[in-house]
């Protein structure tokens, strides 16, 4: 596996994961703790999030940490 697509999967998931979790636990303000977590309607919803954590955000991510990188090899003696 490409180290973009670990970088991807890592940042991306973990983003999806910690927004899965936040919205069920605003979520038992008004319902119970089973149909806030373990219902169907929220196991898909976390399945939505990590996908689109993983492809959008993990490569918008990736890309600013490339280019964060690729500036910084640039060389300081331009002379201009």
């Amino acid at each position: 596996m490409s180290e973009r697509w670990k970088y991807q999967i890592k940042t991306g998931g973990l983003w999806g994961l910690i927004i899965a979790v936040v919205i069920p636990t605003l979520d038992l303000f008004q319902l119970s703790f089973e149909k806030a977590f373990l219902s169907k309607h929220n196991l898909i919803r976390t399945i939505y999030f990590v996908t689109f954590g993983v492809c959008l955000i993990g490569y918008l991510s990736w890309r600013k940490k490339v280019k964060s990188e690729s500036s910084i090899t640039l060389p300081d003696n331009n002379t201009i």
